[in-house]
């Protein structure tokens, strides 16, 4: 259980500079871009999961998966946390009206656990390995 928590907790450490690219694009679009927020914040999630998968891979979950089986899974799980990221950011920003910065931040919130899920359970997971 120690383990998972200190795992968890590097993970969203990583998340940390993933969130930061994926901000500063999408802050970026808006403000000097003019750029539609729902439009800005599918840019920028993008932006940051190129910095995601080498973090992920080599130093939260210290995967021995091959990157030709990894990679489909990880682009996989990248699309179903986009349409995650898109769907309840455009919930809370035009159904709700949440301004787009905490929309973007309770966002962030419900798509880290779904990832987290997703990474260690499916993407990073080697044949053979259980996830304990």
């Amino acid at each position: 259980m120690i383990h998972e928590l200190r795992r968890f907790l590097v993970y969203s450490a990583v998340g940390v500079l993933c969130t930061g690219a994926h901000y500063a694009v999408m802050v970026s679009l808006i403000r000097w871009g003019n750029v539609p927020e729902v439009v800005a914040t599918c840019v920028g999630y993008v932006a940051g999961a190129f910095v995601k998968y080498p973090l992920n891979y080599g130093l939260v979950f210290g995967s021995k998966e091959r990157h030709h089986v990894a990679v489909p899974k990880f682009v996989l799980s990248l699309a179903l946390g986009f349409v995650l990221n898109a769907g309840v950011f455009a919930l809370l920003l035009k159904y709700l009206n949440v301004y787009y910065m905490v929309s973007q931040v309770i966002t962030t919130g419900i798509v880290l656990f779904a990832n987290y899920a997703l990474a260690r359970y499916w993407v990073f997971l080697s044949r053979g390995e259980k996830a304990a």
